[in-house]
Formats: structure tokens, C-alpha cells, sequence
């Protein structure tokens, strides 16, 4: 069994009714909308999105790849053993809902009482014993202590390189950092690479590879400013590779708008979220390209906080809905800073739906058998 299946969390969050997705219906069920609470759309005035993995989705594998590259060539860089080099990222392993033990270097499949159902140090599984030994006499906490959660895409090359370092380092070539350091330097050079456009370099210079664009984006955005709601874009890529993206997913694609921009009434690049959910700092006007003016009404920034967006807006709190794909950085902060209403994308709910759909008709046997035998 490959490791990314031996790792998947053991309970997720709460499931739709599969039953639900039996039933005709004109949408694909792998493209609906599934909610935890009720959300009257009548109530929202301004809906925003993050840019990075929610309105520019990337090919994850080209993406994952590249990421894992970068990281190795700084820790290389800083004096980690040549061997990083031949290392290869592993799709296979990692998926979003687990959590790491840096302290112990290993990697906990949980449910949602919190029990450590699956784990392994580094890439090896641990057996039932060692696991039960280590982790049912203490409750892991995510708020504190050496546990960090896998919750966003971009997490995914971190972890299994991560993972692989602890192997590496287990098997005796050069003295180890000990495993919390080496999880901290790991995370910094993913980080680092970001951070200096190492990773964005590249993928700018091949976007066609890196970038999965859906063509119903143009048609979609447009539907909600039909509907009247003001649209903004809240981003912590800086001005020039939102630009870049942005318009490749929407330029010429809608008639009569000469730039991206135009779609939405406010665009913050270089937001710093989470931090931006707290600030009260006025953003500074960007330009978008070179000779172009500021985004439509001047209403293009960077920088800046939450009371300066919503004072552009003109509305505030739980009138203001916001997609984005990271737990922390978009969702969490959001809704308890700002009260926002949120909408998160997990792109990999899309392929489990496609899969539960395709064994629909085995669960109506199921049901059937269960019935006749009851």
C-alpha cells in the first residue's frame, strides 16, 4: 500500500450524504458547493479571493516538484550533505490533514477526536506498539507544543522532503541537525524560495506547464458582478507576477475589459495574510505592468490591513465573503479576526466526489442486500 493511502487521515471532516449525489442534478456533482453552515447569499455585498491555489490553480506535480527542487538547493547551499541532491520528490506520500511531530521526526495520521491512528518516522511506518506507546498517553494539541498540520497545498513538497531528510539523516551520513532544527530549516528554505521568487521565477518563465486554468473562471467572476456584488482580490504575490497570472487566466477573455483588473472593484497584492486580518495600516497604490495605470477607480494596492479593504468596500464583517485554500492564512484568521463568512477550496474533494459518483451503483446494491437480509 503506498504510503499516501497508508497516511490518508483516518476520519475527515464530515462528509456530504452520498445519496445526495445520486440524485439528477444539472451540476456535476464534483463541482458543487458543500457547506457546514447555512449561508444566505442575500446577506453578502463584497466577495474576495485569494489568487495562489484558489483563482490560479497550478498542475500539482510540475508545482510540488519545483518546490521540492528549490528547497534542496538552499539547504545544499547551507552546508546540508550533497546527497540532498538526489532526492526525488514523492507525490505519493503526503496529502493535506495530516500532522508532524518535528520533535520526533515523524508524521501522524489522526481522526477527529485527535487518536494517532497511522504513523511513520520519516517514510518508515511505525509499528502499533511503538505508536500507541508514544502517543496515546498524551493528547497532541495542535495550538502548542512540536505538532505542525499539513493544510495547504503548498505544505506537501515541505513535508516529504522533510520526511526524507529524517531517513537520510537516520542513516548516518554526517551528524543531524536532530529532528526539530532540521524540520525548521526545512521550512525555511521552502519559505526562502518563495519569498525570493525563486519558485515564481520559474514558473513565469513556463506557465503553461505550471498553471491548470479553468475556462469557467471568466464566466463565473462575471455571474457575481451580474448579481451585483462587488469583487476583490486579496493576495500575498507582489504586484508583477499577479499581474503575470492574473492575466493570463483573464485577459481577452471577456469583451470590452482591456485589463484583468477591471473585473474586480479592489486588488491588494502583498497582503502579508495572516497578518493583514490585524493591520490598520493605510496600502499604497501599485501600477500594474509598465505605463499601465492603477487598477479601476485607483482601487489597486499593496500592502496595507483589513479596515483600509473594507473602507474601499464599503461594508464589512459578515457582509464580506472570502475564498481561499489555507486553513490559517486565509480561512481561520478571517473569520475570527474580521468575522468574514469563508469558503474554502480543496481541490482534492473534487476527485474523491468524482470517484464516490462512480460507485454509486455498488452502494445501491449494498443498500439492497442490506435491506433483503434485514
Amino acid at each position: 500500500m503506498p504510503l499516501r493511502s497508508a497516511l490518508r487521515p483516518a476520519a475527515a471532516p464530515p462528509r456530504p450524504d452520498w445519496r445526495l449525489l445520486e440524485r439528477e442534478s444539472s451540476v456535476d456533482p464534483a463541482r458543487r458547493i458543500y457547506v457546514n453552515r447555512n449561508l444566505r447569499m442575500s446577506r453578502i455585498e463584497a466577495i474576495g479571493f485569494d489568487m495562489d491555489h484558489t483563482l490560479a490553480r497550478y498542475n500539482p506535480l510540475p508545482f510540488e516538484e519545483l518546490a521540492f527542487e528549490m528547497a534542496k538547493r538552499k539547504l545544499v547551499r547551507k552546508g546540508y550533505p550533497e546527497a540532498l541532491r538526489r532526492l526525488r520528490y514523492d507525490p505519493e506520500f503526503v496529502v493535506r490533514g495530516l500532522v508532524v511531530d518535528k520533535r520526533r521526526g515523524n508524521i501522524l495520521s489522526m481522526d477527529q477526536h485527535r487518536y494517532v491512528a497511522r504513523a511513520t518516522h520519516g517514510k518508515t511506518r511505525l509499528a502499533d506498539a511503538t505508536r500507541k506507546t508514544v502517543y496515546q498517553r498524551r493528547l497532541v494539541r495542535l495550538s502548542r507544543g512540536p505538532y505542525v498540520p499539513v493544510d495547504s497545498p503548498f505544505s506537501l513538497p515541505e513535508i516529504d522532503l522533510y520526511a526524507q531528510l529524517v531517513d537520510l539523516f537516520d542513516a548516518g551520513p554526517g551528524r543531524s541537525p536532530g529532528y526539530e532544527a532540521l524540520y525548521h530549516d526545512v521550512r525555511a528554505a521552502i519559505d526562502e524560495a518563495h519569498a525570493d521568487g525563486s519558485i515564481k521565477r520559474e514558473i513565469a518563465r513556463d506557465l503553461p506547464r505550471y498553471l491548470d486554468p479553468d475556462a469557467a473562471l471568466p464566466a463565473t467572476l462575471e455571474r457575481f458582478r451580474a448579481h451585483g456584488y462587488r469583487l476583490f482580490l486579496l493576495t500575498n504575490s507582489e504586484a508583477r507576477y499577479t499581474d503575470l497570472v492574473m492575466g493570463s487566466l483573464l485577459d481577452g477573455l471577456r469583451s470590452g475589459v482591456r485589463h484583468w483588473s477591471e473585473t474586480f472593484d479592489c486588488v491588494i497584492v502583498r497582503a502579508g495574510k495572516p497578518d493583514f486580518f490585524r493591520c490598520r495600516e493605510a496600502a499604497a497604490p501599485v501600477r500594474f505592468g509598465k505605463g499601465r495605470p492603477p487598477g479601476p477607480a485607483a482601487r489597486s494596492f499593496s500592502g496595507g490591513g483589513v479596515s483600509h479593504l473594507e473602507r474601499l468596500l464599503g461594508c464589512q464583517g459578515d457582509r464580506i465573503l472570502f475564498f481561499g485554500d489555507h486553513t490559517y492564512g486565509d480561512i481561520l484568521k478571517s473569520k475570527r479576526v474580521c468575522l468574514w463568512r469563508t469558503a474554502m477550496i480543496v481541490r482534492e474533494v473534487e476527485r474523491e466526489v468524482s470517484i464516490a459518483v462512480g460507485l454509486a451503483g455498488e452502494r445501491r446494491k449494498l443498500r439492497q442486500i442490506g435491506r433483503a437480509s434485514g
